[in-house]
């Protein structure tokens, strides 16, 4: 910079307006949903930053606390806050890098000693305790106004004269950050990105969906151990979903003594973090479930959440203990030796180890397809809650399988059945949410002794929830029926049969 500001003095004079040396913090959530969305947020001595990938600032704030911020609730009331609650809630935000901010702010003057030009050297480094090179290294020049042609005259001796280059952008900080501690951004995703060859074997295809789905089982754990947030226990419990799916709709691809011992494991592993997910589901939607009732019957709501927030630390602990036990680990050695082996003796395949996975996974996805049109098809407004539920359990089979073989089959195509698919099924996770929350609800009433004031206030109060969630359920039984015949139409039929075929 000194040789530059060398240079300047052969014309105009400067002055060093400021100096400043600071540690930012990189922040994202586990999943990347700023940077896949294009943003970047920085963390300095209390003042939070939004920047687009260039560089440039979007929206600011300052935080009251001296912690850096971890939740949405963390940020106060603004543009800042409003632009990351869409995108980030509920995933904590965590520490990607740190980095160093070395910036300098000069003016340049003209003869009468009046500032034409303003100057911003800023170089950012990767915190470490030994000098590296910067990962930026570059040079504002701003111009004031009615002072263009000193502007144009200093723009030309930076780049005719010192050699400088006008960029285009600003490099992207938190990939140049990672490359530098051998780590890469995008590093995980929650949604399977799998990219089946259509002549791989059955018994191919699935050690490869099931290695996929393994990881993201194991890339999971700390987050749970750590209780970072919530969705480190949802994106585990898909991945556990998804693997027993996948053994139970493709048969035939393991021996059977293969396949039940590791459907046990995963059983296990759901039913120890199901009643762990419904506590993190009930917290979450607490402000939420406040709104449905009158607010007198609030406060018997507040006690109700202290009990299940004391129900999820026991729980907590019970999965931790689990997820650090000698079972755990012998149960992740198994899996990484079936999806890791080169081979499988024959003695451990099934009849089907062998055959075309495109002609197993287009028989199962028929099968599966079709069962659903004949059954929906027979519903009326008469058809009990019990079949409903266990129609969305078609469903999420068949969205598994579409979404484990649709490399297989037409992109285009394949997406767009997707989504009509996804309408339906959200709508009846829905319908069942509230049915089990209903169930739920029930059961704390009748757990509690009703001979205090508080108990009844609690049950009044579970009562009003109960039944604005059960008006809530009755008309999600008439979006189904709209969904599901816009799903079942003959155009979609017909687009299916042109799609799956063997």
């Amino acid at each position: 910079m000194e040789s530059l500001l060398i240079e300047i003095s052969k014309h105009y004079t400067h002055q060093t307006i400021s100096a400043e040396h600071s540690l930012s913090l990189l922040l994202d959530s586990f999943d990347w949903r700023l940077y896949n969305k294009g943003y970047l947020l920085r963390h300095s001595n209390q003042h939070s930053e939004l920047l687009n990938m260039d560089g440039h600032l979007l929206h600011k704030a300052t935080i009251p606390q001296k912690k850096r911020p971890r939740f949405i609730h963390d940020f106060p009331k603004g543009k800042l806050k409003d632009s990351l609650t869409s995108i980030l809630a509920p995933r904590a935000l965590l520490e990607r890098a740190q980095i160093v901010v070395e910036s300098c702010v000069y003016t340049v003057l003209d003869q009468e000693k009046k500032t034409v030009v303003r100057l911003q050297h800023e170089q950012i480094f990767l915190q470490s305790k030994k000098p590296l090179p910067p990962l930026q290294d570059q040079l504002i020049c701003t111009p004031l106004r009615g002072y263009e042609k000193e502007f144009t005259t200093i723009t030309r001796i930076l780049t005719e004269d010192c050699g400088l280059t006008a960029a285009t952008k600003s490099e992207n900080i938190m990939k140049l950050s990672l490359e530098k501690m051998n780590r890469r951004v995008k590093d995980y995703s929650s949604k399977a990105d799998l990219n089946l060859d259509e002549n791989f074997s059955g018994l191919d295809a699935a050690k490869y969906i099931l290695g996929s789905t393994f990881e993201t089982i194991t890339r999971n754990e700390q987050g749970i151990i750590d209780d970072l947030d919530i969705e480190f226990l949802h994106d585990f419990r898909v991945a556990v979903r998804r693997s027993r799916s996948l053994l139970s709709l493709l048969k035939g691809i393991f021996h059977d003594t293969i396949t039940d011992e590791l459907k046990t494991d995963l059983k296990k592993m759901g039913s120890l973090t199901g009643a762990l997910r419904d506590h993190d589901v009930y917290l979450d939607k607490k402000d939420e479930y406040k709104k449905m009732v009158p607010a007198a019957l609030r406060p018997g709501l507040d006690k109700y959440f202290e009990d299940i927030h004391k129900q999820r630390i026991d729980e907590q602990k019970k999965l931790t203990q689990f997820l650090q036990s000698k079972e755990y680990q012998q149960i992740s050695r198994k899996w990484q030796q079936y999806m890791r082996a080169p081979q499988l003796a024959d003695m451990d395949k099934g009849n089907n180890a062998d055959i075309s996975i495109k002609k197993l996974a287009s028989k199962s996805i028929s099968k599966r397809y079709k069962k659903i049109i004949a059954t929906g098809q027979m519903f009326d407004h008469q058809t009990e809650d019990s079949e409903i539920h266990q129609m969305r359990i078609e469903f999420k089979k068949l969205r598994y399988l579409l979404e484990f073989f649709k490399s297989l089959f037409s992109k285009n195509e394949m997406n767009h059945f997707i989504q009509q698919l996804k309408t339906v099924q959200n709508c009846l996770g829905n319908f069942n949410d509230l049915s089990v929350q209903q169930e739920s609800l029930m059961q704390h009433i009748q757990a509690m002794p009703c001979n205090r004031k508080e108990h009844l206030m609690v049950a009044a109060s579970l009562g009003g929830l109960i039944a604005h969630m059960s008006e809530e359920q009755q008309k999600l039984r008439t979006v189904f029926f709209e969904d599901f015949e816009i799903f079942a139409n003959q155009e979609n039929q017909n687009l299916f049969d042109t799609l799956i075929q063997f």
